[in-house]
């Protein structure tokens, strides 16, 4: 359905050998942003923003994106700047650099309406282990996307999850758990789902965020989620946006969802304190675990019914005997279709 020619998709387009090896310190830098911007995000808004000054490249939260309507805690975004940045360190290692990285988010004098300075990674060349996981995970940043859809009656190779539990060496403060959606654990999940889907739909700020992100099938703009990618058919897109602020649909959301969750084999959690830098973590730790899911042709899907409502979210991790509260919820799974997003141009997120 996508078409990577249209300029709203063109981004997926970036080749690694165009890397400008023998260009300036900016140049290469800049090239690597060409990675960033392909980095999941809760409703594909995208609420990033960047500056390239003296080898520094100083990463922005674009305001104006913030889900203020489905994400009053900002975990949601925070889990997205952080999935965008473990984007540019794999990137950036793949190509001989690491950065040492600054968080100045709680810096209230860097700070205006619209943008606000994330951190500030500073770059430095590095020698290249093929056998270092970044490096490993590279070439899959140009072909992860999010399974939104359902799943084939298809196992989850308990090698990925090996593989999966794994990536957790870099993140202390965090826990991974997956489980399979099977028996009383498939009633725990469905009723977590349920609920946290119904609160949602109830709110009314919720349902007019959610129908300004959704796009119809042609669309032309460079962000949001086109009709097609949760199985829309392309009339019914051109409505859905208007007829989410208006009518009740949760009762058809409910359904959907219980429909999706029952096809899906697997599910993960990444749960740990409830704070802002374990919410950056789970975006990091995630975007690593989708990457991951590509080799073995599976996507994964964040569903943040689930854990939006601290009651339900704490319920859940109690039911299911988890360490921590649940930060983040996804699914696991290969799906027959592979939709990709669109994607705003690299100087549309320069400063």
């Amino acid at each position: 359905m996508y078409q990577k020619n249209k300029k709203n998709y063109v981004a997926w387009n970036i080749l690694e050998e165009d890397f400008p090896g023998s260009g300036s310190l900016y140049d290469k830098l800049l090239f690597i942003l060409n990675y960033a911007i392909l980095s999941p995000s809760a409703h594909n808004t995208q609420p990033w923003l960047f500056e390239i000054k003296n080898g520094i490249i100083y990463f922005y939260i674009d305001n104006k994106r913030a889900l203020v309507g489905s994400d009053e805690s900002g975990r949601q975004l925070y889990e997205s700047l952080g999935a965008c940045l473990e984007t540019i360190k794999i990137a950036g290692y793949y190509f001989g650099f690491e950065f040492d990285v600054l968080y100045q988010y709680n810096d209230k004098n860097k700070k205006d309406s619209n943008k606000e300075l994330f951190c500030s990674l500073y770059a430095k060349e590095c020698s290249i282990d093929t056998e270092n996981i970044y490096y490993k995970l590279f070439k899959n940043i140009t072909s992860r996307y999010s399974g939104k859809l359902k799943y084939e009656n298809i196992e989850v190779d308990d090698k990925f999850l090996e593989e999966a539990g794994k990536l957790l060496f870099n993140f202390d403060d965090l826990n991974l758990k997956f489980v399979k959606v099977q028996g009383l654990d498939r009633n725990i999940i469905l009723s977590a789902i349920e609920e946290g889907t119904r609160r949602a739909f109830a709110m009314q700020s919720f349902k007019n965020e959610l129908g300004s992100w959704l796009r119809n099938n042609w669309t032309k703009k460079f962000d949001g989620m086109p009709g097609f990618t949760v199985g829309m058919p392309a009339p019914i897109s051109l409505l859905a946006p208007k007829l989410f602020t208006l009518i009740d649909t949760s009762k058809m959301q409910i359904s959907l969802m219980k429909e999706i969750v029952n096809s899906t084999l697997v599910i993960g959690l990444i749960s740990g304190g409830d704070c802002k830098e374990n919410w950056i973590k789970s975006g990091q730790l995630y975007v690593l675990v989708s990457l991951l899911s590509c080799n073995y042709e599976f996507s994964t899907h964040v569903m943040g019914a689930a854990v939006e409502f601290d009651d339900i979210a704490y319920q859940l991790s109690e039911n299911l005997n988890i360490n921590g509260k649940p930060l983040m919820f996804f699914r696991i799974g290969r799906q027959k279709k592979k939709f990709l997003s669109p994607r705003r141009l690299l100087t549309d997120v320069l400063i």
